[in-house]
């Protein structure tokens, strides 16, 4: 007959497991039980009573404070299936982003659920994290390097930036990577009234989660995202790929991940005026029509780069623009893709629009991003940016481990050469077939 430890054991393992069920997902009441929040309307005015000094000040001068305090950053907000965070006790020993693996661990003996988590963006402004070829190559005297990107971010591993990280907790102080807001909304109902004002209203948010993107509006008020000026987005994780697949088989639909994120964009931001998404996974398509060109012959290689680029603008930004037509003129868009679909289509734009083509490189001539226009007349447009790349960062990585420095140098630089000739590929497919249909 087994212990009752040993069958303690086992519920608590069982516990410990949790399920993902997204019927448990923070998702906001159907029916408020209260309004914190004033209306325009007298007798849902609030009172001053517990504002203490704060009252005295014009809202101007208070508003500028609370800016001060709580606005003008980027802010992380997140939500995952996971187990809770919890601070260990004692002093901390090593400095990382909002305490992450240090003093801010996963407390494993607690089952997983939905955990919220915010903090304030760190990400180096000099884009130092996140390029491979800026790390492998360095930059030239003089060149333009593009501010820390959205895909460049590694706040979420606790990758700490020295500058803004602040000072060791338990020494000198408490992380400055935590927004510290939470104390002034509770404070009265005044507080919280001006607080969630300034919040969302003067910072930029930074939103990466799946499961936050695809219930963000039953999870947060829709006068908050309304609220928001300056947005940043990642979508389609690595393992969305198999989702890209749906579009490559039926370019008609509109039943997809894309087409939804698409959909909910103008409907909870329609006041955003700067919209930052990057595409993480790999946008190329894959198939029978799409083989695989490291050892396919020249005239081969031209046409599944043609094809590709064709089907990307379809598939892909044929619903992103659409979004964006909607959102309308007077606003800053921009699009991040990888690396490798990006040289695609910038060479196809290259070749159709040659110098008119609005396009600026850095990191020596190998990333860079170009204007694509939409309506000349309302001057609306938006950047393709050039993402990472990850199959090189994965190769860096293998190469990495015993083959030596040298060796991932000399594969690195095979593929920028292999990069630059499919764009020549393409360049000559583009250009043979323009003067065939001259003639």
């Amino acid at each position: 007959m087994p212990s009752f430890k040993w069958l303690r054991k086992k519920v608590l393992r069982k516990k410990k497991r949790g399920s993902r069920n997204k019927d448990l997902l923070p998702l906001l009441p159907a029916d408020r039980p209260s309004i914190l929040t004033p209306s325009t309307s007298s007798e849902n005015l609030v009172s001053f009573d517990n504002y203490g000094l704060f009252q005295r000040l014009p809202y101007e001068i208070r508003r500028s404070i609370l800016i001060e305090a709580f606005g003008g950053r980027t802010l992380h907000m997140d939500l995952e299936f996971n187990h809770p965070l919890v601070r260990k006790s004692g002093t901390q020993t090593e400095i990382s982003h909002c305490d992450l693996d240090s003093n801010l661990i996963r407390d494993t003996d607690i089952r997983k659920g939905w955990q919220w988590f915010g903090c304030v963006c760190h990400r180096r402004e000099d884009g130092h994290c996140g390029s491979l070829f800026r790390s492998l190559f360095g930059t030239r005297e003089g060149e333009l390097i593009p501010k820390g990107r959205p895909w460049e971010d590694t706040c979420w591993r606790g990758i700490p930036n020295p500058s803004e990280c602040g000072l060791l907790r338990g020494k000198d102080g408490p992380s400055k990577c935590f927004i510290g807001i939470i104390g002034w909304l509770l404070a009265c109902r005044q507080a919280y009234a001006d607080g969630i004002d300034v919040l969302f209203a003067t910072n930029t948010f930074h939103l990466k989660s799946p499961d936050l993107l695809e219930h963000l509006q039953r999870m947060v008020l829709p006068q908050r995202l309304r609220a928001i000026p300056f947005l940043e987005m990642c979508w389609l994780n690595k393992y969305s790929r198999s989702q890209l697949r749906v579009l490559w088989d039926d370019p008609t639909t509109e039943d997809s991940e894309l087409h939804a994120l698409c959909r909910m964009v103008p409907q909870a931001f329609p006041n955003v005026l700067r919209l930052d998404i990057t595409i993480i996974c790999d946008i190329r398509p894959t198939g029978d029509d799409f083989p695989d060109i490291t050892w396919a012959t020249r005239r081969v290689r031209a046409r599944t780069l043609k094809l590709s680029a064709l089907a990307m603008e379809h598939s892909i930004f044929g619903p992103i623009e659409r979004m964006l037509r909607t959102l309308g003129p007077g606003r800053e868009f921009s699009i991040t893709i990888s690396m490798c679909a990006w040289e695609i289509l910038a060479d196809k734009h290259r070749v159709l629009y040659g110098s008119e083509l609005k396009i600026e490189w850095y990191c020596s001539g190998i990333e860079g991003r170009f204007w694509k226009v939409l309506d000349p007349v309302n001057e609306l447009g938006y950047w393709i940016c050039c993402g990472d790349n990850q199959e090189m960062r994965m190769r860096y990585l293998d190469c990495g481990m015993g083959q030596g420095a040298e060796n991932v140098r000399n594969a690195e630089i095979q593929e920028a050469a292999q990069i630059v000739e499919d764009a020549q590929i393409a360049t000559d497919a583009e250009s043979a077939e323009n003067a065939q249909n001259a003639a």
